[in-house]
């Protein structure tokens, strides 16, 4: 640490950068509505569900009844409703036998249940007690509901007795198998309703947070105070003084000789994770690449990364604002110097680890050449034109930077809390289109066709031909002119007997190909006739193994009208003789194989473009931070003002400002409008910030990365089409190291070629490609606390509007309000002496009454610079010095700038040599 004295030679230096800080505090005693009744919705419901489950285990005990009609004709004593003690048995079976047997030490004796539970005593309970129970279900009387039905009934009773069934085959096993202890667990270890509602009440008990505290007190004590304080600080960069720092390398230059130098300086990366239990379980993620010389923009960086602070951001400024305990004084200096110790240690930690880190980051080599290469643009030529060894150390110039704390205003502001902040916020689509896959080496298959069939036409004359049958007698040549069915005569008198013809007529075709086989036989008769082929047995064509084909023609009905016969057509259908069966599992197999290697081609190339998109979607750039911050800002503005107006019964005016709470039915557009001017000249809406909440404790439903794939399908045609698939990724193509392939996991791809996953892709986040790691908390937020600066000068307004209208008075007693005001006229009064122009003394010239600086107490130290601060750091404020220096300390960062020093050794010891 340099000494005060030695810092007075710095005076007057300017800064060459600076950055804004707050700290947010909670200012305790004012029970506000909103977030009270915020917090106890969601603590009451859950508390109701709970005692639900209490009373649905209660049975009623009324002496009250219903007569036929459904009327309640009788109401008699009324008893204290009472839990079931009655053992809940898994079976009837278990129920029916449970009464023959006491606890005891013998229940652990297997002896014991093969004695006590026998075949017999199964088969007799099941055919006595549950057989009864299965026909009390099939004869329940109605009840109005599906279950009347008796198809109903019985299948509800058909499954009772299976499992039923099976208990008894279970006992059966256990008993068999020497498992008493599990047959005495079936039998003693069971629970009645009494036990339930004991573990209900249990439970209930425990779910209350406040169960030895006094809710009321404590928690209005802790997140429901709607009025809070910031303290503003401007953090100041001085550039002092550099110096030579360790060295980095060593050179020995022999006599008259000649070496060159070239400098390669490599930075990297680093990552560094903190998690914060605080108030809102936050997570902190800094992933910092620092551009060496400058610790302000390192400072710049780590603050926009940071989750645990609340951003503001507008068109005319940004700055990052932390939170410190809630404070029960509403003392002003007491509040500023809670707030300067915070940002003294912030401040003070994070340039350290800034700096620590920094110096981590750098790394420079040197590379000895023999002849004159360029390899970098830093390169160094060292000479020893003289006699004797020449040792050179190669050190690193080091930077000397002085940081200061200014003081540079205090706000009031309003504290309340927003659901579910990200719902109207949109997230990224990546437009990546992918190579579609090569199909052109993919031939399509040639499939076996069968030969086609074949038709012939032939003509056939049924003959009249008197034939006894079915004993009948053969009719007569001249019966021509009669009617006959299935060969007999049915157009006879009453006193005749009937005669037959034949009516059977074999038929014998040849083939048209020696590959083909008679398949079909169409007949089409003329004439008053009816023929058929094969109608009887045997059905099938008769192959006689001589190219010919043997069928049957029967002449069912036929009537010859004189002729001596009737002509018939037939068309013969010929099937090939090849195995179709065969020739189909070949198409499919070769079908097979060709949807196979499409699949795979489509898999290919929808891994390429996968990896391909997993890589690009990796490495988009996040938006500007100041973008991001301003629409999650008007994202919290629009559900701020949309929630002040939850209520039905619109009041009036005068009600609204007697005190009443502000209730509205439905807000217009207009009254949108009109609320949010009333807000806007109370509260200054542009310097309004919020503290996300990430989601520990609520995960959300999240889909699995997907990226668009596709598939080929065989259709009901037979036709090969393309599918849309939510993944074609198989698992053989998904490496991990243990634990990836568990169910339930949110896992996420990434390739050898990707960028570092965002914050929140192992909880399964949603997130948004262009958004960095503050966005991705806010999207998964379900609430933030958006912190709204009151105006200056309109303090007490503004307290009397959230009082009269929004928050109500609950705790605000008189003596606590009186402190409010004191509090709001000594922020309204701090803030209009920082925006006046005063004459100030010049640091630089204290003693000389001519010597001054015009400026306003926020801004001197851009005109008189460095002004060393006495101490180090100021942790109460001096009175009248309320825009003073409050902290100051050193950080000391590398450059990537190397110098050559000559240097000499001791022979003997070894040791450097200090220079004469």
């Amino acid at each position: 640490m340099i000494k005060y004295e030695d810092l007075e030679k710095f005076k007057g230096q300017y800064p060459y950068g600076s950055e804004l800080f707050g700290v947010y505090q909670t200012l305790l005693g004012w029970r506000g509505a909103r977030a009270k009744g915020w917090f106890m919705k969601s603590y009451a419901e859950e508390r109701k569900r709970m005692g639900d489950m209490v009373y649905d285990k209660i049975n009623p005990n009324v002496d009250a009844h219903l007569n036929a009609d459904r009327v309640l004709e009788r109401i008699g004593e009324i008893r204290i409703g009472t839990a079931n003690e009655k053992p809940v048995y898994p079976s009837k079976l278990v129920e029916a036998l449970a009464p023959n047997y006491t606890p005891g030490g013998h229940l652990d004796k297997p002896d014991f249940w093969k004695q006590h539970l026998t075949d017999d005593m199964l088969m007799a309970t099941l055919n006595r007690e549950v057989k009864k129970e299965a026909k009390r279900m099939l004869d329940s009387p109605a009840t109005g509901g599906r279950d009347d039905h008796i198809t109903a009934r019985s299948e509800k009773a058909l499954g009772f007795l299976e499992n039923e069934s099976r208990m008894a085959g279970q006992l059966q096993l256990l008993r068999d198998s020497g498992g008493a202890g599990e047959l005495k667990n079936i039998f003693f270890n069971y629970t009645t309703s009494l036990n339930r509602v004991n573990a209900a009440i249990k439970l209930f008990k425990a779910f209350d947070p406040f169960a030895y505290l006094d809710p009321g007190e404590i928690l209005s004590r802790t997140v429901v105070s709607p009025i809070g304080v910031i303290h503003l600080y401007r953090q100041y960069f001085f550039e002092l003084d550099s110096f030579l720092g360790s060295p980095v390398g060593h050179v020995w230059v022999a006599p008259h000789t000649t070496v060159e130098l070239v400098e390669v300086n490599k930075r990297r990366t680093l990552t560094e994770s903190i998690i914060d239990e605080s108030a809102f379980a936050r997570v902190e993620q800094f992933e910092e690449s620092f551009t060496l010389e400058n610790l302000h923009e390192a400072v710049t960086q780590t603050n926009q990364q940071d989750l645990s602070f609340g951003a503001s951001v507008s068109g005319s400024h940004s700055w990052i604002v932390g939170s410190v305990q809630a404070s029960s004084s509403m003392n002003y200096h007491q509040t500023q110097s809670e707030s300067r110790n915070a940002v003294h240690d912030l401040m003070r930690r994070q340039t350290q680890r800034i700096s620590s880190l920094m110096e981590k980051s750098v790394h420079t080599t040197f590379k000895t050449v023999t002849e004159k290469e360029e390899i970098s643009s830093k390169k160094y030529v060292v000479s020893n034109p003289g006699d004797d060894v020449i040792n050179y150390e190669l050190r690193r110039k080091m930077r000397r930077v002085a940081v200061q704390v200014q003081d540079v205003g205090t706000y009031l502001s309003w504290q309340t809390f927003v659901d579910d902040p990200a719902r109207e916020i949109g997230v990224a689509n990546l437009v990546h289109i992918a190579e579609p896959p090569n199909l052109g080496n993919i031939p399509h298959p040639q499939m076996i066709e069968p030969k086609p069939s074949k038709t012939t036409t032939e003509s056939v004359m049924i003959p009249f031909q008197p034939e006894g049958h079915a004993g009948t007698d053969a009719a007569d040549e001249d019966d021509t002119e009669e009617t006959w069915s299935h060969g007999i005569e049915t157009s006879i008198g009453y006193l005749d007997e009937p005669e037959g013809i034949k009516w059977i007529f074999p038929q014998k075709f040849r083939a048209p190909d020696k590959d083909y086989r008679l398949s079909a036989v169409k007949v089409i008769s003329h004439g008053d006739a009816e023929v058929v082929a094969n109608k009887y047995d045997p059905k099938e064509f008769v192959d006689l193994k001589d190219g010919y084909f043997e069928f049957k023609l029967y002449l069912e009905k036929a009537h010859f009208h004189g002729a001596r016969s009737i002509p018939v057509q037939l068309e013969l259908t010929w099937e090939t003789t090849e195995d179709l069966a065969k020739i189909k599992t070949e198409n499919d197999k070769k079908m097979s194989t060709y949807v196979a290697e499409q699949k795979r081609a489509y898999e290919e190339a929808y891994m390429k473009a996968a990896r391909d998109r997993i890589a690009v979607a990796s490495k988009i750039a996040p938006r500007r931070y100041e973008d991001l911050r301003q629409e999650e800002r008007i994202a919290v503005y629009r559900k701020l003002l949309r929630s002040l107006a939850p209520g039905k019964n619109p009041l009036t005016d005068e009600e609204i400002l007697s005190g009443k709470k502000f209730t509205y039915p439905d807000m217009s557009d207009e009254t949108r409008h009109a609320w949010s001017e009333v807000l806007n000249k109370l509260f200054d809406l542009e310097k309004m910030l919020y503290f996300v909440a990430p989601e520990w404790w609520k995960p959300r439903a999240r889909k699995a990365q997907t990226m668009g794939a596709e598939t080929v399908v065989v259709d009901a045609a037979g036709n090969v089409v393309k599918q849309q698939v939510s993944t074609a990724i198989p698992g053989r193509s998904v490496v991990s190291w243990g634990g990836g392939k568990e169910a339930g996991r949110p896992n996420y791809y990434i390739t050898e070629s990707s960028a570092p996953a965002k914050l929140g892709s192992s909880l399964g986040w949603l997130l948004q490609l262009d958004g960095d790691s503050m966005r991705n908390a806010f999207l998964n937020a379900p609430w933030v606390k958006a912190i709204v600066p009151i105006r200056p000068g309109r303090e007490r307004e503004a307290k009397d509007w959230l009082k009269g209208v929004l928050e109500g008075s609950d705790g605000l007693d008189p003596a606590i309000e009186q402190q409010l005001d004191d509090l709001a006229d000594k922020v309204a009064e701090k803030h209009a002496q920082g925006g006046t122009v005063q004459d100030m003394p010049d640091p630089l010239n204290p003693g000389d009454p001519d010597a001054t600086v015009s400026s306003t107490p926020v801004d001197r130290v851009y005109e008189f610079g460095f002004d060393p601060l006495q101490g180090g750091f100021r942790a109460q404020s001096i009175e009248g010095g309320e825009f003073e220096i409050i902290d100051q300390w050193i950080e000391v960062v590398p450059t990537d700038q190397v110098a050559i020093v000559a240097v000499n050794y001791d022979p003997i010891t070894g040791r450097q040599i200090p220079p004469v």
